[in-house]
């Protein structure tokens, strides 16, 4: 059985891996060879295609047909997602920030900073290019 590394390889390798009968490998896939030369489609059954192609190629004794990766304990993963939670929210803040002061800038505004712990007093004094008052849908 073969999977791609990342949360879910991870969980059914550690399943896979009670049964003796059963042996599992995560795989790196950045480290999976594919044609450069031309588009190619990227659908489940493809890529599992690939993946087992691999995992053959592995067996056969062609260590450098992928990368396979060492599955991390429970507790190494649970120390990992405070960190990947936090890039997350930061990655998701900066959307919204970037969101707001594009709808801000076609209104003619471009010193609003709204992470400022006053952000919200600034909104009520802030007016447009043509000096008027924010819209109120724009406001909320």
């Amino acid at each position: 059985m073969i999977q791609e590394a990342g949360l879910d390889g991870f969980w059914l390798d550690r399943l896979l891996n009670r049964e003796e009968w059963i042996k599992s490998h995560v795989v790196d896939a950045a480290s999976v060879a594919v044609s450069r030369r031309h588009r190619r489609a990227k659908t489940d059954r493809l890529d599992g295609e690939v993946l087992v192609r691999t995992l053959m190629a592995w067996n056969r004794g062609e260590p450098r047909v992928c990368s396979m990766v060492r599955v991390p304990a429970p507790e190494d993963e649970d120390r990992r997602r405070i960190g990947r939670e936090r890039k997350a929210l930061v990655a998701e803040r900066v959307v919204h920030v970037d969101r707001i002061k594009g709808l801000l800038f076609s209104q003619g505004i471009r010193d609003y900073e709204q992470l400022r712990r006053d952000r919200r007093a600034r909104l009520d004094e802030l007016r447009t290019g043509d000096s008027r008052v924010l819209p109120s849908r724009m406001k909320a």
